[in-house]
């Protein structure tokens, strides 16, 4: 099945950025693992063989995903819409459901059922998050199975006992909107602080990078170090040591920083920084931002 190809095509992807391969979902287990290296588990065989039962499903996502792309949909959507197929999946494995074509719909309801549980016992998830989850899966699912209606999602959301939050309108006080004010301003104050403080020193400068914020917090980007607080005097095997210090150090200067994987979470950091700061002074939503050329702007 090594020809097998359900890779998403037409997704703009950054300089570093792992392409969406939906032949992942076919091995249990492989959706908890990082992107950008279960293609190379998958090849060496520690997911055991591919299920054979989750081809139809998965094949109809591929569809969907690309008559998705093929008609416009804006492409952060479609990546959203990936990381809730993943999220789905993950879980799906862990309870080691059936997402054959005849049990996908009373799987996909234990999942809300899973949910609920989340919202109302662990409390690790909002009412409102876990109704758009399963909405989006709700939605990709009907799609797939070309199920009836005129809204076939939301007819089988309908079925569960996952119901949206009802709006409250909430009265706030005086305190509140200077509470509110005051949390929007030290937000801001954070975005330029993380601005100011990531130069391209900085940004090539050993790693982590530890930003102060204030006298009594400060932000460790780890740059993709597993251990970003590990004291290097405690390692015993020089191997090991070498290894810590030398992923610790500052970029060669023949290295450009788009070439060095290890730096992108602390540009990314900037750059979504600097357009957070951008927004809220320009009153522009995030889809206007990102679509505006420079050229374009007065």
């Amino acid at each position: 099945m090594s020809e097998l190809d359900l890779n998403i095509k037409g997704l703009s992807l950054g300089t570093h950025e792992t392409p969406w391969d939906l032949k992942v979902l076919l091995y249990k287990g492989a959706s908890s693992v990082r992107r950008d290296i279960v293609i190379q588990y998958i090849n060496e065989g520690k997911f055991g063989n591919l299920i054979e039962s989750r081809f139809f499903l998965v094949g109809k996502l591929y569809d969907v995903i690309d008559s998705y792309l093929i008609r416009g949909m804006s492409q952060h959507t479609v990546k959203s819409y990936l990381r809730k197929i993943w999220v789905f999946y993950n879980w799906l494995d862990t309870a080691d459901m059936l997402s054959t074509e005849e049990a996908i719909i009373s799987t996909f309801k234990e999942w809300t059922e899973h949910l609920i549980n989340r919202v109302r016992v662990d409390k690790d998830i909002a009412q409102m998050t876990a109704y758009k989850l399963a909405s989006t899966i709700a939605n990709l699912i009907a799609k797939a199975l070309v199920l009836p209606g005129a809204r076939p999602g939301y007819s089988l959301m309908l079925t569960t006992r996952l119901k949206r939050p009802k709006k409250t309108n909430k009265v706030l006080s005086t305190a509140a909107d200077k509470q509110n004010l005051a949390e929007t301003f030290e937000f801001g104050r954070t975005l330029t602080t993380i601005c100011n403080h990531l130069d391209i020193k900085t940004v090539r400068g050993s790693i982590p990078i530890k930003i102060p914020l204030n006298e009594d917090k400060s932000l460790t980007v780890a740059c993709r170090l597993l251990k970003p607080d590990l004291d290097i005097t405690t390692i015993e095997h020089s191997r090991i040591k070498e290894q810590a210090i030398n992923a610790r150090k500052p970029l060669a200067e023949n290295i450009s920083l788009l070439e060095s994987p290890n730096r992108s979470p602390v540009l990314n950091l900037r750059i979504e920084s600097e357009l957070m700061i951008f927004i809220a002074q320009t009153g522009m939503n995030l889809s206007q931002a990102v679509a505006l050329s420079r050229c374009d702007y007065r």
